[in-house]
């Protein structure tokens, strides 16, 4: 039996995998201070009400096609 380092998945809303063992994404890179400022003046813009930034899509949903293809395979084949 093998003794993983790390007994507790992190979720993880920044990356397709969904969850690491580790509390951080190890696939984000790191933000520049040029693309913090820039995030932070968004923000602001945000907040006063001069833009509305786009919220990103939930794409937890596409772990429901491959069963619903086994599914629809399996109806297909056995009527």
């Amino acid at each position: 039996m093998t003794q993983y380092p790390y007994p507790f998945r992190y979720r993880c809303s920044q990356c397709l995998v969904g969850w690491h063992y580790v509390s951080y994404c190890p696939h984000r890179q790191p933000i520049t201070p040029g693309e913090r400022r820039a995030i932070q003046r968004l923000v602001e813009l945000e907040r006063a009400g001069a833009i509305e930034l786009a919220r990103p899509l939930d794409m937890r949903w596409l772990w429901l096609v491959p069963p619903a293809v086994v599914i629809f395979g399996l109806i297909v084949l056995f009527s």
